[in-house]
């Protein structure tokens, strides 16, 4: 039996880029690096209880799933889900 692997890094999220699996990848990554609820796409990820200590960690996890590069001070400045998908839309396109 294979190892699970963790919820954004399986193979069929990597194929996955329409925006409704995006979100659901980056909402749910959002919560398992923070031990809290999935945020709602609109909300503020650090009110909701994610931590700028964990903001690395969802970086890098964001670039390697969707094989991007996001530059920092764009995600510096994303504060809810919906902003984060909308750029790992933009690193997509760029990289199509």
């Amino acid at each position: 039996m294979s190892p699970r692997l963790p919820p954004l890094c399986h193979p069929n999220l990597r194929r996955a880029h329409d925006p409704e699996s995006i979100q659901l990848a980056i909402a749910e990554a959002v919560a398992r690096i923070a031990g809290i609820a999935a945020p709602a796409p609109e909300a503020d990820i650090y009110l909701a209880g994610f931590a700028s200590t964990d903001a690395l960690e969802l970086l890098v996890e964001l670039e390697e799933t969707f094989g991007i590069v996001v530059r920092d001070e764009q995600f510096i400045e994303s504060r809810t889900v919906a902003s984060l998908v909308g750029l790992v839309q933009d690193a997509l396109r760029e990289v199509a």
